[in-house]
């Protein structure tokens, strides 16, 4: 940003056309950086909180029980004697 600054200056106060030229290679240079990271997404750091919060469809899904022998079941095993 500084480099097209000073061009500015020099276009009003020279206007040479050589950095009348820079300034637009400055311009498209510019260009293309933004777009590279607009189109990778290379900005995404937002906060600590946010990077580390579940989405919102991940938020909203409930756990599911865990499958295993239930109490009613276990309580009739271990109520039933034992026989050999």
């Amino acid at each position: 940003m500084a480099e097209i600054n000073r061009s500015l200056v020099a276009k009003v106060t020279v206007g040479a056309a050589s950095k009348l030229s820079k300034i637009r290679v400055v311009r498209k240079n510019i260009a293309r950086v933004l777009t590279v990271i607009n189109q990778t997404g290379i900005i995404y750091k937002k906060t600590r909180a946010m990077r580390r919060a579940l989405a919102k469809h991940d938020a909203s899904i409930k756990p599911v029980k865990p499958r295993g022998i239930s109490e009613h079941v276990l309580s009739i095993l271990l109520a039933a004697p034992l026989s050999l």
